[in-house]
């Protein structure tokens, strides 16, 4: 809203008081007079005020009208004009205007151009030093986010979803490195004349071999890397409330024919929000020799705290091991890709920094095949800047994302998840479930629909677990009529995004794991209606406005 000063109201054109604001303050006068200017010469448009007195005015009277300040700006603030042709009369919501300013999704410029000199001299010092590839700049890192994420050990490589299968390769998991010493496994036919699938082949080799126990709603690299590891993935559904992996689903998992084979689960902290970490323990403590896999590439920075313990753990530190990307869009971002392996196993340790470097313990002698993944010092150099700013970045990302909350509340649009007091408990023995911790128990298809907010009702917010603290890589509602709005987004041109389209077991490349439609509703629900918000450190709350203001235009 803007103020004027008493002293200051008095009667000017309105011309002359549009031209004070620019379109930054995200104030919408200058876009309306905008619009007015670009289709007035055209057709005798009018700014009518609803209320009395019922005042109108033509754009060329408009442009020149000796108006009150206050009572100009209070038309426009409240949105209460229409634009009226001869002989019709539209409602201003269904009017396509000038959007008051373009909200990206992302801003990388941003936070750039305060840290730009610091960058450049980092960068400068590796040029200068001639050291490229694990040079002192990735030891440094190495350790600094090892210490950041409370594990002992910290592995560079060159991609979030390379550090996925250094850490599934390193526990162990899937024969990747044996199958790759005894060459490619056979290649069936598609039926496509001319045309073969190497899945076809990778399956014939999964009768008795490992298998991970992952969510299908995720970035399709969660579980090609256990395809790469040369382990199968079996998924389970989420919980509707966090879009994390559901840990009774898991227990399902474990607890049928397939379960017999399952040597690690890899829970994704989805959008920047841990797991339900107490729950994959109790897994784990049921199920001797079971890993626990964090795929933690959107959660640096974020913690989990069990009841009762002094203070949260974070992401990295959960799981036997935990792989993190540095890709741009990412919270802790590098100028292109890199990632991390974090362990506090010694032997993990050591093997992981064995695979990414071909196999090598000493230069030159190969114990086994890796791969080539290795973290180059000019990302180091990036990231070694940036890590020093991530708590308060990811702290600015939580206070965004209140402010989201709160704008959706005041324009009525939004609903909210309401889990009940009581604990789901074991029917037969009175015990709890795996989840007894967890503020709601149970599997993700058996949450009541009482307590399940539907996209009928509004816009659904996120949903924060008591005992996380995220950092909100993305801030994500559930949409009615989810693709119509974004489309109007994208015509006002505000960023959105959808993360994920497709569930992971419906994508094209892994049709031969034989899954269709309905084998997991919250994963295939999730997809159909998630949209993803511009947020970021540096997003301004006159943008935000913006955003809120046009998903309650697009739904008025």
């Amino acid at each position: 809203m803007v103020s004027l000063e008493k002293s200051k109201v008095k009667e000017r054109s309105a011309l002359s008081l549009l031209s004070e604001f620019s379109p930054h303050n995200g104030h919408p006068t200058k876009c309306i007079f905008q619009e007015i200017q670009n289709t007035g010469l055209k057709h005798d448009y009018q700014l009518h005020q609803p209320t009395p007195p019922r005042k109108q005015y033509t754009f060329k009277q408009l442009r020149h009208a000796k108006i009150p300040s206050l009572t100009f700006f209070s038309w426009l603030d409240a949105l209460q004009m229409q634009w009226i042709q001869p002989s019709c009369v539209v409602p201003w919501q269904s009017v396509p205007t000038l959007n008051p300013q373009p909200v990206p999704m992302l801003d990388f410029s941003r936070q750039y151009a305060p840290l730009r000199q610091e960058v450049l001299s980092a960068l400068t010092a590796v040029c200068d030093s001639q050291h490229f590839i694990l040079g002192p700049q990735v030891a440094a890192f190495e350790k600094a986010a090892a210490a950041a994420c409370a594990a002992r050990h910290a592995i560079g490589c060159a991609s979030g979803t390379d550090a996925l299968w250094l850490a599934l390769a390193a526990c162990g998991i899937g024969d990747s490195t044996a199958s790759t010493r005894l060459g490619a496994p056979s290649i069936a036919a598609t039926g496509v004349p001319g045309e073969r699938t190497l899945l076809a082949g990778v399956t014939e080799l999964w009768v008795g071999s490992d298998a991970v126990v992952t969510t299908p709603f995720s970035f399709f690299a969660t579980a090609s890397s256990i395809l790469r590891a040369g382990a199968r993935p079996l998924f389970a559904d989420i919980d509707p409330r966090t879009f994390n992996l559901s840990p009774n689903s898991v227990a399902e998992v474990l607890a049928s024919p397939a379960g017999k084979n399952v040597k690690a689960v890899l829970p994704v902290h989805l959008y920047g929000q841990c797991a339900d970490w107490d729950a994959f323990a109790a897994l784990q403590r049921d199920h001797p020799g079971l890993l626990l896999i964090e795929d933690a590439a959107q959660a640096f920075g974020a913690s989990w705290t069990t009841p009762g313990q002094p203070a949260g753990r974070p992401a990295g530190s959960l799981g036997d091991a935990a792989a993190f990307s540095f890709y741009p869009t990412k919270n802790l971002a590098a100028m292109g890709d890199a990632g991390l392996v974090t362990t506090s196993s010694t032997v993990i340790d050591r093997r992981a920094r064995s695979l990414r470097a071909h196999g090598m313990t000493r230069r030159y002698f190969h114990d086994e095949v890796g791969c080539n993944s290795r973290m180059d010092d000019l990302q180091a150099a990036v990231l070694n800047v940036k890590l020093r700013h991530i708590d308060e970045w990811n702290q600015q990302r939580r206070t965004r994302a209140a402010r989201y909350d709160q704008l959706f509340r005041e324009a009525n649009l939004a609903v909210e998840w309401s889990p009940p007091e009581a604990l789901h408990s074991n029917k037969e023995s009175g015990a709890p479930s795996i989840a007894a911790t967890s503020r709601w128990v149970g599997s993700a298809a058996t949450i009541p629909s009482a307590v399940t907010p539907s996209t009928k009702d509004g816009v659904v917010l996120p949903y924060t677990d008591p005992r996380a603290t995220p950092v909100f890589h993305q801030y994500v509602i559930r949409a009615p009529r989810r693709d119509a709005l974004r489309a109007r987004l994208t015509a006002q041109q505000i960023g959105s995004e959808i993360y994920y389209p497709v569930p992971i077991h419906l994508q094209a490349a892994l049709r031969d794991l034989g899954h269709k439609p309905g084998d997991f509703p919250q994963a295939e629900r999730a997809a159909a209606e998630v949209l993803a918000l511009p947020l970021y450190p540096e997003l301004r709350d006159d943008e935000q406005q913006t955003v809120v203001a046009a998903i309650r235009t697009f739904y008025a």
